[in-house]
């Protein structure tokens, strides 16, 4: 407890109003979700969040289904206005819950996140829906299409912008016969995979 506090104290902004000091300490956003038919369909924000230094990753979990991604929506009052649902997964029997990522800026590598569209049984394109950082122009991570019901589609990821994040996967072969969208995964940064395998080692 005494660390978090310490570290809400260090992001603390202070600002005068009224001959009064007050203080604005970064607070994480909160949304919910609606489902229909198994698919994820709305996202509503309950919570706006503060002081956002990034726009967050956000994290769908639970439900009974798979698949779902979402996209955060930073402002230039580091709020998060919106959240866009990038695949709606299936199988869900109940909503979901939504978690937003923290206000303060994660450090070091992180896997990009992505979600792919399927248009009369075949991968159309595929959405980031965070870019993550840490991946270098060699070697290029892979990228898997997997279920959703059909086969062959195939997609690979382009080079890495100078800040190593991923913000680019092209669609070589969109397959046929897919009834939902298939999960993208992403092959983690090379500096990720070494620092897990360092404290694997260390424990």
């Amino acid at each position: 407890m005494q660390a978090i506090n310490a570290l809400a104290a260090i992001h603390t902004i202070t600002f005068a109003f009224a001959g009064q000091v007050h203080a604005q300490v970064p607070r994480r956003a909160t949304a919910t979700a609606t489902i229909d038919n198994g698919v994820v369909k709305t996202i509503t924000i309950e919570d706006k969040g503060l002081d956002y230094e990034w726009t967050p990753n956000v994290t769908i979990t639970g439900g009974g289904g798979t698949g779902a991604i979402a996209q955060a929506f930073l402002t230039k009052y580091s709020i998060i206005d919106k959240i866009a649902i990038v695949a709606g997964g299936n199988g869900y029997t109940s909503p979901p819950l939504i978690e937003v990522g923290s206000p303060l800026k994660p450090h070091g590598p992180r896997t990009t996140v992505a979600g792919a569209t399927v248009i009369n049984g075949a991968v159309t394109a595929i959405q980031i829906a965070d870019a993550g950082v840490g991946y270098i122009i060699e070697p290029l991570p892979s990228v898997q299409l997997i279920g959703g019901g059909g086969s062959g589609a195939v997609a690979t990821a382009r080079a890495p912008a100078t800040d190593g994040a991923l913000r680019s996967i092209e669609v070589q072969a969109g397959g046929s016969g897919y009834l939902t969208a298939p999960q993208v995964v992403i092959e983690s940064p090379v500096a990720l995979k070494n620092y897990a395998s360092a404290q694997k080692y260390l424990s």
